[in-house]
């Protein structure tokens, strides 16, 4: 069932151009290949509702299983990373359930629930590594990478205390510690900001105008609504390749970008109009043709 669902797939995008509200079909559409409760239902039934209701769902996971087969291959990491997402479910599952969860997959062994779902999963993960690999430094100037220590606090009076203990000498993760910053989003160590990152506007602005490496800002920042307190010590006005990777390759906004990179490289064209009105509908981003 999951093979005959993704022939359907390709064969509705496989191409280079796009014609103007084609549509695709079925042969021997009247073709009864079911009878339900006195109903037959015809090949035409089933290809309508594929395109209905999951052409939009199977195309991306074909066009992705595409994408990596060209640029990601299997690698010891990615495989090992797989199976260890793989026995993670397993472990959720009851024994004498699995089989049944892999049935309702749509999937006929594990071996091909393996392969076909989640290992392309991690080969799909890997594909916004393949992308920053290529693209970093366009990247990390549209992002705005910084290397930032910082202390926050809800108290004007503790962070102009730690702005004086961290310009005497003292560590921003000893203040941290000393002065008992907030840790849930910075601990005081050395990580990387972005513009996406949700420091506040006039914040941010500080931090960029710094120009050289190790740079204390000499006054507390604050949120506007005085609700949020900060000492900052820019660590690298450009982010190390290293840091600036790990940090970029979690935003969502970014795994969004490389796929529609690649949708654009690979010439990714809808014909079928059905289906182009549910990308349209659910993934707009990914219809990189030109009408």
């Amino acid at each position: 069932m999951k093979k005959s669902a993704m022939l359907c797939g390709a064969a509705l995008v496989l191409g280079l151009t796009a014609c103007s509200d084609a549509t695709t079909t079925v042969s021997n559409e009247n073709e009864v290949l079911m009878e339900v409760a006195g109903t037959e239902v015809t090949k035409g039934d089933i290809y309508v509702g594929l395109k209905a209701n999951g052409a939009v769902t199977e195309l991306i996971s074909d066009v992705t299983g595409y994408i990596v087969e060209q640029e990601v291959p299997v690698t010891d990491e990615i495989r090992q990373e797989a199976e260890d997402s793989l026995n993670m479910l397993k472990n959720m599952i009851d024994d004498e359930q699995w089989n049944q969860f892999i049935e309702s997959t749509g999937f006929e062994s594990e071996e091909e629930y393996f392969n076909q779902r989640v290992l392309l999963a991690a080969r799909a993960d890997a594909l916004t590594d393949v992308y920053l690999d290529a693209n970093l430094e366009d990247v990390k100037n549209r992002y705005e990478t910084r290397v930032v220590e910082i202390f926050q606090t809800d108290t004007e009076e503790t962070a102009n205390q730690v702005l004086e203990a961290v310009k005497g000498g003292m560590s921003m993760t000893d203040a941290v510690e000393q002065y008992e910053g907030d840790t849930s989003t910075y601990t005081g160590e050395p990580q990387v900001v972005t513009n996406e990152s949700g420091l506040p506007s006039n914040v941010w602005t500080n931090i960029l105008s710094i120009t050289e490496d190790n740079t204390l800002l000499n006054t507390v920042q604050f949120k506007t609504d005085l609700t949020e307190y900060y000492v900052i010590r820019v660590v690298n006005v450009n982010a190390p390749d290293d840091m600036a990777k790990e940090a970029l390759s979690s935003i969502s906004a970014i795994s969004d970008e490389a796929f529609v990179y690649y949708l654009n490289k690979y010439d990714f064209t809808v014909y079928d109009i059905d289906v182009y009105n549910g990308f349209e509908a659910q993934n707009p981003d990914y219809l990189v043709q030109e009408n």
